[in-house]
């Protein structure tokens, strides 16, 4: 019985395999603290990042043809947090950053959707990590369709460039080509200052999908 967070070196990979988490994962050979075991796939984390004294562990699951990330969190004390989020797809990046400027919390977390084609989504989740508590708290969408619409969803920080003290700015801009042989495009814009309050970010946004 290893703890989460464990570090192991994998000496090799076994042809058995077995369903966890709806993922077909192999048994992995082992070595901890000199000795040799074997762990299935599914157990051990696919990423870590290390970020202000905190450990961050990422692995998936998936219920029918849904995927979903999971993120275990550990302090400098090694206490658990854990967050599991759907996923609209599952290529994308982990950016991890301080609070930008957003107080009583340490760490924001990003799933970065990385998009490669028309009709995808390229926003991604936001999580924040709190003193006890890793929170899934807004999800943006960024999706285009050449030449028909495009709809942009962003959050802007207090530190980041044109950032509010104590305000998060969440801005939409849904545009849609309306005739191209005359270049008539129709743009419209949204923009509202929101606030982390009581563990949420307030007013909550009605999402468009």
């Amino acid at each position: 019985m290893l703890k989460i967070g464990a570090e192991i070196q994998i000496v090799n990979k076994t042809d058995k395999k077995l369903n966890y988490n709806g993922i077909e994962s192999p048994f992995y050979k082992v070595k901890y603290k000199g000795k040799v075991g074997y762990i299935l796939g599914g157990l051990i984390s696919l990423e870590k990042k290390e970020f202000n004294k905190s450990k961050y562990l990422f692995t998936y699951k998936k219920t029918d043809n849904n995927y979903s990330i999971i993120i275990r969190h550990l302090n400098e004390k090694s206490e658990l947090t854990e967050s599991i989020s759907n996923l609209d797809t599952y290529e994308f990046s982990i950016d991890i950053f301080e609070n930008k400027g957003i107080e009583d919390i340490k760490n924001i977390v990003f799933v970065n959707y990385l998009a490669e084609a028309c009709g995808i989504n390229g926003g991604g989740i936001f999580f924040f990590q709190t003193e006890n508590e890793l929170k899934k708290v807004f999800e943006i969408i960024q999706i285009s369709d050449s030449g028909v619409y495009w709809l942009i969803e962003d959050l802007i920080f207090p530190t980041d460039e044109k950032g509010i003290k104590g305000k998060i700015i969440y801005q939409k801009e849904l545009g849609e080509y309306i005739d191209e042989e005359t270049n008539w495009v129709e743009i419209n814009k949204v923009s509202r200052e929101l606030e982390w309050k009581n563990r949420e970010i307030l007013p909550k946004i009605e999402l468009e999908k």
